[in-house]
């Protein structure tokens, strides 16, 4: 992560910026909004098996829902960057560093998706009520960044064993189990159940290396393929076994 900026709120307030920043061109914000939708849903063909076992469920929702989502994340982005300067006096160092990660992975994933946005609007691109795959993956091409993109992937895994070392935390489950009701009060809801959320997922994994090895193996495959002109489409996958 040496290419980050010099802190955690750094980052978050880089990335409310860029998705401030689409709501004042409506055009621009529809691309961005196509891009996410496509993209999650991808997620969804790429990753059925796995979204179809239990032991492994829980971990994809938690990228689909959470991180590589279309939701409007305004809510989530202004409390965590309330929250981040008094972090370091009630998070224990471990969950401190899994944050930064996490907004890492965020950020990258915005600067990506705002840069295709940007190209689409350029290209004046009409896809309808939907993005078509073919107009998605010109654009990936298009975009470039190949080395971001391969960083993208390869934080997926170190992002996922942080949050594993981080369930084995003494009492941190329980703590924010309880402290729900206080996160909600204070207008922290929307983190508080981030970092649940996240804990919860991939304390269920029986398997973690498998999980993310199979994340890797088939993203990277799917990047090549469409840098290198042998894209032949996205189709469920299974794993092996």
């Amino acid at each position: 992560m040496n290419s980050t900026p010099a802190s955690p709120l750094a980052l978050q307030q880089a990335i409310r910026q860029m998705r401030s920043s689409t709501l004042e061109n409506p055009d621009l914000s529809d691309c961005l909004m196509k891009i996410k939708l496509f993209q999650n849903n991808r997620l969804k063909i790429t990753y059925q098996d796995l979204l179809e076992k239990k032991d492994t469920q829980a971990a994809c929702r938690f990228f689909l829902d959470y991180l590589y989502t279309p939701r409007d994340l305004r809510e989530r982005d202004q409390q965590v960057e309330r929250v981040l300067p008094k972090a370091e006096k009630y998070l224990p160092q471990a969950a401190i560093q899994v944050l930064t990660k996490v907004i890492y992975m965020d950020y990258l994933a915005e600067d990506m998706d705002l840069k295709m946005s940007i190209n689409m609007n350029k290209l004046k691109i009409n896809s309808g009520i939907s993005l078509e795959e073919q107009v998605y993956v010109a654009l990936f091409r298009e975009t470039g960044e190949q080395a971001v993109r391969r960083q993208q992937v390869l934080l997926i895994p170190d992002v996922g064993r942080s949050l594993i070392k981080l369930t084995r935390v003494p009492l941190l489950a329980s703590v924010l189990r309880m402290t729900r009701g206080a996160a909600r009060k204070a207008g922290l809801e929307d983190f508080h159940d981030f970092l649940r959320a996240g804990l919860s997922a991939f304390a269920s994994l029986k398997r973690p290396e498998d999980f993310f090895q199979t994340i890797v193996d088939r993203e990277l495959a799917l990047m090549d393929a469409i840098f290198n002109g042998e894209f032949q489409g996205f189709q469920p996958q299974h794993t092996a076994g």
